[in-house]
């Protein structure tokens, strides 16, 4: 098993009081469990719930690459967007032109015009979560009065 030098260790320590990201430090709990405690990857599987193949993986890295490996950005993002957000807005200028003199939005023109800009066909809900993420609400008058009355 290699060893820690001691400017690992400092640079362990110094990461494990920065990093936010949950998965970045249970990888950086990991490497560190070796190098302060000298723990082995069972232990460390039983702290930090990671598999004993993955803490042998993400030490193997860190002493490959270092402590950038703790620096990852976290997996968030729209990973099967069909347009961006500014060509959603682009695409949208039109129609919110046309809705701002009547006040409606008929979404069967949107979602045709939708098809056409991405080049295949898409479910009407697709349209409905565009029109939210840019700030539009589908209002519908009530089948009936509330209390009943005319």
């Amino acid at each position: 098993m290699r060893k820690f030098t001691e400017e690992q260790i400092q640079e362990l320590s110094k990461l494990l009081g920065e990093t936010r990201d949950f998965s970045n430090y249970r990888s950086l709990q990991a490497v560190w469990f070796r190098a302060v405690r000298g723990m082995t990857g069972p232990e460390i599987e039983e702290l930090t719930g990671l598999s004993v193949q993955g803490i042998r993986q993400i030490q193997s890295e860190y002493f490959r690459n270092g402590g950038v490996i703790f620096q990852k950005p976290s997996r968030g993002g729209r990973r099967r967007e069909n347009l961006s957000l500014s060509e959603e807005k682009a695409f949208l200028k039109p129609f919110f032109k046309d809705a701002s003199a009547s006040g409606i939005i008929e979404v069967s023109k949107i979602k045709s015009a939708y098809e056409k800009s991405v080049g295949r066909k898409v479910h009407k809900t697709t349209v409905y979560r565009l029109l939210k993420r840019h700030g539009w609400r589908k209002i519908a008058p009530r089948p009936s009065p509330p209390k009943g009355g005319c």
